[in-house]
């Protein structure tokens, strides 16, 4: 068992083409429907402390209960993702974790502090160092309503999901 705070509700992979990575994991596992963003900056981005204009193209399903994440970095680089763009189709890089008190749980992880970011006023990610631990980063994040929401998203898409229809969707199509 892992000894970090929260839960993990996110398998999180660095890929070097979303369309190709999201191609594999449909044709060879259960994971589905996707969910596609792209072009997706979030405010108040860092590395390292220092601000970074991060551009990433993602995608989401669940696989089960857990959340698969697909993230195609658009530089610059380097970033969390890597210090170049991955020459592998698709790599683990983080769980993620949904916590009640960011601040509290980040202070207890006792880890490198790689990324922060805002997803809305209320809520912010943030990504620790612990390859040396766990294998992986790990992605806090914060448990509020609108990231709840985003997960409930994830989850009825999966259960309505007939496995074969639409197998690739764009967020605008599914929360507007």
């Amino acid at each position: 068992m892992i000894n970090a705070p929260g839960n993990i509700r996110q398998l999180g992979f660095i890929v070097r083409d979303l369309d190709e990575a999201v191609a594999q994991w449909l044709a060879h596992t259960s994971a589905g429907p996707f969910v596609v963003m792209r072009g997706q900056r979030f405010d108040g981005w860092t590395y390292l402390g220092e601000p970074q204009d991060q551009i990433l193209e993602i995608a989401f399903a669940q696989a089960g209960p857990m959340m698969i994440e697909l993230i195609e970095a658009q530089g610059p680089w380097p970033n969390v993702y890597g210090d170049a763009p991955p020459t592998e189709t698709c790599v683990l890089h983080h769980f993620g974790l949904l916590v009640a008190d960011i601040e509290a749980a980040s202070a207890a992880l006792d880890a490198p502090l790689v990324t922060t970011a805002q997803i809305d006023a209320a809520s912010q990610l943030r990504y620790f160092d612990c390859r040396e631990r766990f294998g992986v980063r790990l992605e806090l994040i914060s448990d509020t309503p609108s990231v709840q929401a985003f997960f409930e998203l994830s989850e009825r898409l999966a259960r309505s999901w007939d496995g074969t229809s639409a197998p690739v969707r764009r967020f605008e199509e599914v929360t507007g």
